[in-house]
């Protein structure tokens, strides 16, 4: 219980910091047009969010491979070698955007570094490092997640019939709104460290409301999509969630709460005056239905009976009672 507890609190923090990485150069690009029609609060904005963008790529990264390492046995490998080719590729498609991303800070240091045609023509590298990240990573991982160990490796046809699965699509628009979203609090945050009081108006404030507006909108739309999702569940996982284990329930209950509380404090920050503590309550509530949702796809993705195994395992393990490299089956 103790290991499952860390590694959703890693792979929670893990998603916060490759959502801000995935789709962070979008919203970069936005505010890059808006700087180049006048806006220098958008510039110092974007320049804030992309080096969020490549803080949280290579972060979540390596938070990403200690949470492997945290879960990592037999089982897992083989589905890893299943797909050896396509993460030894996905490796190549991680160092072509962390390129991109520091071609373009490189390239945007300021709101004179470029103008004009080489302004526009800038804007290429943004677009191609999320898109690249977007199109590549969460359908891998959730590919990854959803297969057997025993088989032989995926060709790439197999791959692609795969991808076309409704779980793995929906999941994919899941995180790709969920990126747009915790994007939108970069912008809060950032309005949040260069706001000194709540009656100060610079322009400081209006990347909080153009943050708040951007994660209310896709806050919103996860609402369908997580019904989409919900219903392309296994039999299994979908009974569990709907009732079929209370703790897996009451964290779904819950980060839904938090979801339509999350909607509110968003509300009030695009369309009202700045409010620190509505800004922390935002940011906080955010971090915390991340978690929920993590510890619920966590607790779905794996059986009921054996869950309850690995749990006694651990409690077994902890008092020293069996070795804890021996398999369940011997059991």
């Amino acid at each position: 219980m103790f290991v499952e507890t860390v590694v959703t609190l890693v792979l929670g923090i893990h998603l916060l910091c490759v959502d801000v990485a995935a789709a962070g150069p979008l919203v970069c690009l936005w505010l890059d047009w808006k700087e180049g029609r006048g806006d220098e609060q958008a510039g110092r904005a974007g320049r804030f969010l992309l080096k969020a963008s490549l803080h949280g790529l290579l972060i979540g990264t390596v938070l990403g491979i200690v949470a492997g390492c945290f879960v990592w046995d037999a089982q897992y490998r083989a589905q890893l070698m299943r797909l050896a080719s396509r993460v030894h590729f996905g490796v190549w498609e991680w160092l072509f955007s962390v390129v991109l991303l520091y071609a373009y800070r490189w390239s945007w240091r300021d709101a004179k570094t470029c103008c004009g045609a080489k302004r526009r023509l800038r804007w290429f590298l943004p677009l191609l490092a999320s898109t690249n990240l977007l199109y590549h990573f969460p359908p891998l991982f959730l590919i990854f997640s959803q297969l057997a160990p025993a088989g032989e490796a995926l060709s790439s046809a197999d791959f692609r019939k795969e991808l076309m699965k409704g779980y793995v699509v929906a999941r994919t628009v899941h995180f790709c709104l969920a990126a747009l979203a915790v994007s939108g609090m970069a912008l809060i945050v950032f309005s949040l460290k260069h706001v000194e009081s709540d009656e100060e108006d610079n322009g400081t404030q209006k990347p909080s409301q153009w943050g708040a507006r951007l994660a209310l909108l896709a806050t919103l739309l996860q609402l369908p999509v997580g019904i989409w999702i919900v219903m392309e569940m296994g039999d299994g996982a979908k009974r569990e969630v709907m009732g079929g284990d209370w703790l897996t329930t009451g964290l779904f209950v819950a980060s839904l709460a938090g979801a339509l509380a999350l909607v509110h404090f968003l509300s009030v920050l695009a369309w009202g005056r700045f409010q620190r503590v509505v800004a922390v309550r935002t940011i906080s509530l955010m971090i915390l239905i991340v978690l929920l949702m993590t510890a619920v796809a966590r607790r779905s993705r794996q059986p009921a009976d054996e869950r309850v195994w690995r749990q006694a395992e651990s409690e077994m393990v902890t008092w020293g009672r069996i070795e804890p490299n021996r398999k369940s089956k011997e059991y």
